[in-house]
Parts: C-alpha cells; sequence; structure tokens
C-alpha cells in the first residue's frame, strides 16, 4: 500500500474535479429530461456513444478476448452498471430534485457491502453492521420524507434512485473478479455495448419523438456532458488515478458530489435542501463512516 505521502500532487485535484463533473451530472441532466429530452431517450443517447467511444479507444489501445467461464458475469454487469441502474436513474432524476439524487447515492458504500456479504461471503463487523444500519436509515427516511405516496412523484423519484444505487452497488461486486483478469478498458467496452440490447427496446419509443431542430442549446450541452464529461472523462480521469491510489481513496470523493451538486442546484434549478436532507445526509455519512473504517488487528486476527 502507498503511503498517501508518496501520491503524486496532482491526485487530489483530479479526483475533486471528478467529483465536481459527478457533482454536476444530477443538474446537467435534469436541465434536459424530462423538458427537451425523455428520460429514456437521454439513456440510449448516452449508452449508444458512450459504447462507440469505448469500443474505438480499446480498439486502438487495448485488445482482449473475454473467456467463456466469464460472458454471464459480463452481462450481469452489463444488465446492472450499464443499463437497468441508467433507466432507474434518469426515470428517478427526472421526478425528484438532484440534491437528493446525490445525497441518495452516497449510501452506494454500503450497499456495496451489504452485496459483498451476499454474494462473496465477506464478512460484516458489528461496527459495519451499525454503519449499514444508520446509512440505509438515512436513505429511506430521504426517500419517505413526505410519507409512502406513490402518487407523489418525488417519493417515486427517489425510490428509483435509490433502487439505481442498489443495481450499481451489485455491478461493482460483480465486476470486482473482472477486473483482476481484464483490462478495465475491456469491461467497459463489453458492458456499454451489450447495454444497449436493453435500452435501445426500452427508449426507442420516447426517442421516436424528439424533435431534434427544436432542441434548445442547453439539450445539446447536457449530452456532451453527460457522454463526455460523466462517462468518458471521469472513467480515464478515474483510472488515471488508480494507477497511483488505492480505490479506497477514490471512493471517498463520491461525499464532495452533494456538495456541488446542491450549489450547482440553488444557483441553477433554484432547489433549497431542507432540515429532513440535512438529517438523512447527516446519517448516511456517520453509517458510510462505520462501513468505511478499515479493520483493526484485532478484528483481522478473528
Amino acid at each position: 500500500m502507498k503511503n498517501e505521502a508518496q501520491y503524486p500532487f496532482w491526485v487530489h485535484p483530479v479526483l475533486l474535479f471528478v467529483g465536481l463533473i459527478y457533482g454536476g451530472n444530477y443538474v446537467v441532466a435534469k436541465l434536459a429530461t424530462p423538458h427537451y429530452i425523455p428520460p429514456l431517450a437521454f439513456i440510449i443517447l448516452r449508452v449508444f456513444f458512450a459504447s462507440i467511444i469505448f469500443a474505438a479507444i480499446s480498439f486502438f489501445g487495448v485488445k482482449e478476448r473475454i473467456r467463456k467461464a466469464d460472458v454471464l458475469r459480463l452481462v450481469l454487469c452489463a444488465f446492472f452498471g450499464a443499463s437497468i441502474n441508467q433507466i432507474l436513474f434518469f426515470q428517478g432524476l427526472s421526478m425528484t430534485t438532484a440534491i437528493s439524487s446525490a445525497v441518495i447515492m452516497t449510501a452506494n458504500p454500503i450497499i456495496v457491502l451489504v452485496f459483498s456479504a451476499l454474494l462473496l461471503g465477506e464478512r460484516i463487523t458489528w461496527k459495519k453492521a451499525i454503519g449499514v444500519a444508520l446509512g440505509l436509515s438515512g436513505a429511506l427516511w430521504l426517500v419517505g420524507r413526505n410519507g409512502l405516496n406513490f402518487s407523489d412523484s418525488s417519493f417515486v423519484g427517489d425510490l428509483l434512485v435509490l433502487l439505481n444505487a442498489t443495481a450499481y452497488g451489485i455491478y461493482l461486486v460483480l465486476v470486482k473478479p473482472l477486473m483482476q483478469r481484464y483490462h478495465p478498458m475491456t469491461i467497459m467496452k463489453w458492458a456499454f455495448l451489450l447495454a444497449n440490447i436493453v435500452v435501445i427496446p426500452v427508449g426507442w419509443q420516447q426517442l421516436a419523438t424528439i424533435n431534434w431542430y427544436a432542441l434548445p442549446a442547453v439539450a445539446w450541452y447536457s449530452m456532451l456532458y453527460v457522454i463526455l464529461g460523466t462517462t468518458v472523462l471521469v472513467y480515464i480521469l478515474n483510472a488515471l488515478a488508480l494507477k497511483h491510489v488505492n480505490p479506497s481513496l477514490v471512493g471517498t470523493y463520491i461525499y464532495v458530489q452533494p456538495v456541488f451538486a446542491t450549489a450547482i442546484g440553488m444557483v441553477f434549478l433554484q432547489e433549497r435542501p431542507t432540515l429532513s436532507v440535512f438529517l438523512a445526509t447527516t446519517l448516511i455519512f456517520i453509517g458510510v463512516y462505520f462501513v468505511s473504517r478499515p479493520a483493526t488487528a484485532k478484528t483481522l486476527e478473528r
């Protein structure tokens, strides 16, 4: 393990910039959906063009064959990490606030821990169990802060974003063995290419309703931001940072996303965080603190 003092100076600014791009994604995507581009159509555009870009990068740089034994796992990664999670996220974001979406996504490390225990048999200590309980309580509180009303669009939107975080958490657990056997670009190429099989049939009707000639500049800028920024650039920057730092450090920068999303949302969407959002955020952050704490020597000896 590298000592943090040995990290290159540029790593932290780069990871902070990644957090800024992700934080801005909640607002930028909402500027275009659902007013100009329906959410399911937006997903097709993101997945289709991102798959072309990743395939092109892989063609000129990384060429690997996937073993037959790994095909099913790769298909599941495409489903949970590049198709169903995107459908849930963009549909949910179109129905709730950017701030709520960003806060709910910070529960992702907790969800990853839970599915690591269920699917990989990783042990959950009592401290991590407390963290899971606190974090999920905060996420569920945020989702149901206005009551369990399925006719309330914000409730349904928050619930869909939470389900998106769950799907992405499953993806992170499933993809871990593949990342140890293949180059990350190979996984991204196939995950996004396979995701087209799901997202195109689901969103085709919405895509056909778009009047491309009438789209304002903000819609075009939003598409470019999500495809080139949130998808391609962020992945490349994270991969570059991972050459010098531990994945846990990269993961901690998810907590700056609600800060950026809140600031940007207040400026461009006139959204204001409520007391319930602050309290739920506090519970989630405390939960993630317990979940992210490294095991002590005494724990490792058990």
